[in-house]
C-alpha cells in the first residue's frame, strides 16, 4: 500500500472512466462529461449506498445500469448513440402550443446545437456561452412579464421570446447563422 492524494485517486478514476465513457458514447468524451459521470457515480450510487443501514452489493449489471444512467445524465446521450429527450424543452414547447412536428424539429435543432457546443473550444466556446446567456436573459424577461400579467401564456409568450431574440444581435452573430 502507498499513500495517495485525492488528486491522484481522482486522476486514476478519470483515466479508467474515459475508455468506458467513450465506448458508451461511440466518440471521445469531453473531460467535463467524464468528470460529471464520476460525480454522478460517487454522489448518487456510492454515497447514497454508504448512508444506508445495510451495505448494498453491486453486481456487474447494477454497475452497468448506474454507469449508463450517469453517462446519459452527463452527456444527454444513451448507449448506442440515441439521444436523451430534452424534457424541459419538450414541456416548454407543449405549453407554448407548438405542434408536435415543429417541436420535434426544434428538439433536433437543440441537439445539433449541443453537439456543436460540445465540440467548440476557446473563442468559439465563449461566443456560444454569450449566446446562451443572452437567450436565457430573454426567456427570463418573458417569463417575468407573463407572471406579472403583462403577457399571455402559451403562444403569446413564445412569440415575444422569439421577437426579442431576433431584435438583439447575438454574441458572435456568425454562430447564429452558421
Amino acid at each position: 500500500m502507498e499513500a495517495r492524494t485525492i488528486d491522484q485517486v481522482e486522476a486514476e478514476a478519470m483515466a479508467r472512466l474515459v475508455p468506458l465513457v467513450e465506448a458508451c458514447l461511440g466518440e471521445k468524451p469531453l473531460y467535463e462529461e467524464v468528470e460529471e459521470v464520476m460525480i454522478w457515480l460517487i454522489s448518487r450510487y456510492i454515497a447514497r449506498s454508504a448512508l444506508e443501514l445495510r451495505p448494498r452489493t453491486f453486481t456487474a449489471d447494477d454497475f452497468g445500469a448506474a454507469f449508463d444512467d450517469s453517462v446519459r445524465r452527463a452527456s444527454g446521450r444513451r448507449r448506442g448513440g440515441s439521444t436523451e429527450l430534452l424534457t424541459k424543452l419538450k414541456h416548454k414547447l407543449r405549453a407554448a402550443e407548438i405542434p408536435e412536428p415543429e417541436a420535434e424539429a426544434q428538439h433536433d435543432a437543440m441537439l445539433a446545437y449541443r453537439r456543436t457546443y460540445r465540440a467548440s473550444v476557446g473563442t468559439r466556446r465563449r461566443a456560444y456561452d454569450d449566446l446562451a446567456d443572452q437567450i436565457n436573459a430573454i426567456c427570463t424577461l418573458t417569463m417575468a412579464k407573463r407572471r406579472a400579467g403583462r403577457l399571455d401564456a402559451g403562444s403569446a409568450a413564445y412569440l415575444t421570446s422569439h421577437a426579442a431574440q431576433e431584435a438583439c444581435p447575438p454574441a458572435g452573430s456568425s454562430l447564429w447563422y452558421g
